[in-house]
Formats: C-alpha cells, sequence, structure tokens
C-alpha cells in the first residue's frame, strides 16, 4: 500500500511539474506581448493623440533627413544631417572636414544653409505617395548667398535632377543664372514708370505687372 501510495504521489507530481512548466512557458510568452504593448503605449500612447503624433512626425523626420542627405551627398558632401537630440524635430549637422564634429544649423553661412534648405525640400518630394509626384520646383532667391564654387555644384545637382523628369524654375536676379540658364523669362523694367513686362518663351504679348 505504501508503495503504491508513493507512486500516485510521483506521477501527482511529475503533473504538476509538467503543468508548472506550461505554465511558465504561458507566463513568458505573455510577458512578451505586455512589453510589446507597454513599449507601444509609451511611445504612442495618450489620451489625446499627442504621443502618438509626436511618434509619428519624428518617425517621419527621420526619414526627410535620411532623403535629404542623399541630395546632400550630391550637393554639398561635407554635411550630413541628423536630429537634433535635445530638440524636437530640430536638425544639427556633422561637419566631414572638421574631423566629424557636430554643429547647430545655426552655425552654417548662408550660403550652406540655402544648399540645406534645398536638400529638404527635395528629400520633401520624394516623400510623397505612389499617388502623387511632385516633379516641378520653383527656387525663389537664395541663390545670391552661394559662393561661385557652390553655385557650380548646385547648378550641376539641379541639372542632374531635370534629366529624371523635373522641371524646376529659378527665380533669381543673379547674373550667372541668367547666362547658364537657356530657357528664361525676363521681368523687364520700364524707366522709373514702376511697371515691368515679360519676355520669353511662352510670353504671347508683353503683360504689364506691378513692379
Amino acid at each position: 500500500d505504501t508503495k503504491i501510495a508513493l507512486r500516485v504521489e510521483l506521477k501527482s507530481d511529475e503533473s504538476l511539474k509538467a503543468e508548472k512548466a506550461n505554465l511558465l512557458d504561458k507566463r513568458e510568452k505573455q510577458q512578451i506581448v505586455v512589453k510589446l504593448w507597454s513599449t507601444l503605449n509609451t511611445l504612442a500612447g495618450s489620451a489625446d493623440g499627442a504621443t502618438f503624433r509626436k511618434y509619428a512626425q519624428n518617425l517621419t523626420f527621420r526619414s526627410l533627413i535620411k532623403l535629404a542627405n542623399l541630395q546632400l551627398e550630391q550637393m554639398y558632401p561635407r554635411y550630413y544631417l541628423y536630429p537634433e537630440k535635445e530638440a524636437q524635430l530640430a536638425l544639427c549637422v556633422e561637419d566631414k572636414y572638421q574631423g566629424g564634429e557636430i554643429r547647430k544649423v545655426e552655425s552654417l553661412s548662408g550660403g550652406e544653409r540655402f544648399i540645406v534648405s534645398l536638400s529638404l525640400a527635395l528629400g520633401l518630394s520624394n516623400m510623397t505617395s505612389s499617388n502623387m509626384r511632385i516633379d516641378t520646383f520653383f527656387l525663389d532667391e537664395g541663390f545670391g548667398t552661394l559662393s561661385s564654387q557652390l553655385l557650380d555644384e548646385v547648378l550641376d545637382s539641379l541639372s542632374a535632377l531635370k534629366e529624371t523628369g523635373k522641371l524646376i524654375g529659378l527665380i533669381s536676379h543673379v547674373d550667372k543664372l541668367k547666362e547658364v540658364i537657356p530657357t528664361k523669362i525676363e521681368v523687364i523694367g520700364v524707366g522709373c514708370s514702376g511697371f515691368s513686362y515679360l519676355k520669353g518663351p511662352g510670353v504671347k504679348s508683353n503683360i504689364n505687372c506691378n513692379s
């Protein structure tokens, strides 16, 4: 009788051990799920949706920086953009000519800031959905802040973009642009009258406009 009782007890013990192992396995799997939801709640959980919007904006911002860096590499490879850690949706730059020093965007020259802005604009155009493409750009000024070398590099990059099917219009008073751009519409002032007219391809007649 004692042996039988021991066998029953051992069998019961083995059954309990198997059940315990099964429960521990379920708990471990459940902890993984809880950790996942906890992480998601930390990133995006708030009653008003503000945390989620902030998280989504951060993802979009990082995608924009990645695409902008591809453009910046072609135009001005000295700099590489990074999201600033201490400020939301702010930029800093790595200066490759200064041993990888991290600098604030505000420390860049006017011409360099123009190139960074142009890179961001071009990167933004590549973020559009498959149902919409942005193939036309108008760049208003900023070219006057560029050195002659930087201007040449930017124009080369814009010419390369033209080969991809993008139409880029430049609005500027820089004389060099007038020389290198074959197709242009000029705004010509009429003496001291305060009026001007358009001249160029596609202009069927002189159109007066207040200057």
